[in-house]
Order: C-alpha cells, then structure tokens, then sequence
C-alpha cells in the first residue's frame, strides 16, 4: 500500500505484522471477543512488536511515542470488545 507521497504505508504494514503476532500468542481465533486475555495479549504485543520494529529500522523511540501508541491502540483494540461485552450483557438483561 503507498501513503500517497510515493511512500509504504507504514501503519497498514506494522498493524498487519503485529497483530499477526498478537493473534498466534493469544490463540485469539479461538475466542476473539473477551478482553482478558485475547485483547490485552493482542494490544501489548502490537505494541511491543511496534516499538521493536521501530528500533530495529533506526527510527528510535520516544517516551510519548510509546503513550500514544498504547492509547491509541488500546481505544482501537480493545474499544470494539468492550462494546461488544456491553452489547452483550444488555441484550440478556
């Protein structure tokens, strides 16, 4: 995928390596929906995964990269599950 500057999208690239490597440390295919331990297994190791990568290529981390990265990852990862568990509840209550 290109970012339109001629450029690989970055974010497309590390989003698909690393939750690859979330999924097969969680076995999340066989239960995807619960947070614990699929989404918070899948949300750090794309992290961690993410900051190794960056390292790796020289393009270093900052403290508040690393922040951003958790959040905004954790809101993405973990949000839609959430949702889902509330759903869920409301709709057998």
């Amino acid at each position: 995928m290109e970012d339109g500057s001629g450029g690989r999208c970055v974010l497309c690239d590390r989003l698909r390596g690393d939750r690859a490597a979330g999924w097969l440390i969680t076995r999340a295919w066989r239960r995807p929906l619960p947070l614990v331990p699929t989404g918070i297994g899948i949300w750090l190791s794309t992290v961690a995964a993410g900051m190794v990568l960056r390292v790796v290529s020289g393009q270093g981390i900052a403290f508040t990269f690393v922040i951003v990265a958790l959040v905004f990852l954790g809101l993405t990862l973990l949000g839609w599950r959430a949702a889902a568990r509330l759903a869920r509840s409301r709709r057998t209550a």
